[in-house]
């Protein structure tokens, strides 16, 4: 028995290929509103629809008119127009359904945070180097800190606050059964308490918000008052420590990964 599994992993990359990874994102972002543009407009003036295969057959003229989108490999060009396609999907499911239709947006500068490789094509893990070599970036360096198993398929790279990081989707990864114990408990999930078991032992819950709202507190008390601010226009001394000083710790992603990973 096989399976599917993602692997997640931090990317390190030098300022080289940040700026290009930087470069690329803004690429994307410029061609998913413009072929989002090109739907819309598409069927406002000539009630024509547009698919997914219609657009990626424009990438070929693409290279004549904007060669520097295509500079980093089709394959991922093609990842942003099936990251639209299935926005529209979600669009007329919803429709149908009754529900909020939440028709597709243009991406803002700081909205379009991830990029996609939908094949094996345009990227290669090197996991004895620990590199991913990407296709006009280079070969960027990937902390691997656990052994990836099955065959990896697709890519994903995201930024999440000032890092980026990388999920591989892999197929094939065989099943790790555990060995019986001959025993069985009931667990229930409970909201004073997170586990409660059939034997009598309650697990409590890690309370990741309580502790960044604590360490939000305890930032903003460095914050001097409104009236103590200076209203000399000029950037605030070396002395001066921010609310968001605290933010990583306190509420930022920091909860959120810990509570992917509990």
């Amino acid at each position: 028995m096989s399976r599917s599994r993602n692997y997640k992993f931090l990317l390190q990359p030098t300022r080289r290929q940040l700026a290009a990874i930087e470069c690329l994102r803004e690429l994307q972002r410029e061609l998913y509103n413009a072929a989002l543009e090109e739907r819309r407009g598409s069927w406002k003036w000539n009630q024509r629809s547009v698919s997914y295969f219609d657009q990626t057959k424009e990438l070929t003229q693409l290279r004549s008119v904007r060669p520097d989108t295509l500079a980093f490999g089709v394959t991922v060009c093609r990842g942003t127009l099936m990251r639209l396609d299935r926005a529209f999907e979600g669009f007329f499911r919803r429709c149908n359904a009754g529900e909020k239709p939440g028709f597709p947006r243009f991406k803002g500068p700081g909205s379009f945070v991830s990029l996609q490789w939908n094949d094996t094509k345009g990227w290669a893990l090197d996991e004895t180097a620990g590199r991913l070599r990407l296709c006009g970036i280079g070969k960027v360096k990937v902390h691997l800190h656990r052994c990836i198993k099955g065959t990896p398929k697709t890519i994903t790279i995201r930024r999440e606050g000032k890092r980026y990081w990388v999920s591989f989707q892999c197929v094939d990864v065989p099943a790790e059964s555990l060995p019986a114990t001959g025993k069985s408990i009931g667990i229930d999930l409970g909201v004073g308490c997170l586990v409660a078991t059939s034997d009598g032992q309650l697990i409590e819950g890690p309370q990741f918000g309580k502790r960044g709202h604590a360490g939000l507190e305890k930032a903003s008390g460095t914050w001097p008052p409104r009236s103590a601010v200076p209203r000399t226009g000029r950037r605030p001394s070396s002395g001066w420590r921010p609310i968001t000083a605290g933010w990583p710790t306190a509420v930022g992603t920091s909860p959120t990964r810990c509570r992917a990973g509990w």
